[in-house]
């Protein structure tokens, strides 16, 4: 991944996957380091929000935890929304 990232460092997902991958072998500050990038390209990938919440809750740290996990919620909120939307307008349309 990081090979990767060095060839093309706007695949958020990456970031992602490589900070999913440093969480689980322990090293949580790269992983915070990698999970940060990936929002600094996406403020919106919810998903990097909730591994943070739950990166941060295992460390102790309640107040980022919360943080990361009422965003989380609030993303998912706005994606159900959007879809709830999209699903509304095709039926009206038949």
């Amino acid at each position: 991944l990081e090979v990767t990232l060095s060839t093309y460092p706007e695949l958020t997902r990456a970031y992602w996957l490589l900070g999913k991958s440093y969480a689980s072998s322990g090293n949580q500050n790269r992983a915070i380091e990698v999970f940060k990038k990936a929002l600094e390209l996406d403020p919106k990938y919810k998903e990097v929000h909730f591994q943070l919440h739950e990166l941060y809750a295992r460390m102790g740290n309640k107040t980022e935890s919360l943080q990361h996990l009422q965003t989380f919620e609030r993303l998912t909120q706005e994606a159900q929304n959007r879809d709830r939307e999209i699903f509304q307008k095709t039926q009206d349309k038949r």
